[in-house]
């Protein structure tokens, strides 16, 4: 399992926190989930197959790469039929880095975001309809 260092090392050479890149990762799937439009997050086929065949990274939709100093994530999403993708890209976007940057203490460089595809439905982040139509 590989692990990010935050802090400055100890007396014993290690860093003062470690965390695990699948900690990381399920924040950022958690955070998206939470983002209205969002009906799911898939890793796609390829992901998909190498998970199937023991192999690490992004079966669950959410890649994630250190970039010295700072995080990068790649999201693929399925977004609810009928949203705005550019609005629902730019509010993943925005509010993943935001609950990292929260979470970790580390900031993130980017966050992509990839439409895999398109469903009907109430998706996981969407708030169910209130009496007159509102959210």
């Amino acid at each position: 399992m590989a692990s990010i260092n935050i802090g400055a090392e100890g007396a014993d050479g290690r860093s003062l926190v470690d965390i695990d890149h699948e900690a990381v990762t399920a924040i950022a799937l958690r955070a998206a989930l939470d983002v209205d439009g969002v009906m799911a997050l898939e890793g796609g086929f390829a992901l998909g197959l190498a998970a199937a065949f023991g192999k690490e990274g992004g079966a669950s939709g959410v890649r994630m790469a250190v970039e010295g100093e700072s995080l990068s994530f790649h999201l693929s999403v399925v977004a609810r039929y009928g949203v705005r993708i550019p609005d629902l890209a730019w509010n993943l976007q925005d509010y993943v880095k935001k609950t990292i940057e929260q979470c970790v203490g580390l900031p993130v460089s980017k966050v992509d975001v990839l439409v895999v595809g398109v469903r009907e439905g109430v998706g996981a982040g969407d708030r169910p309809l209130e009496k007159g139509g509102s959210r």
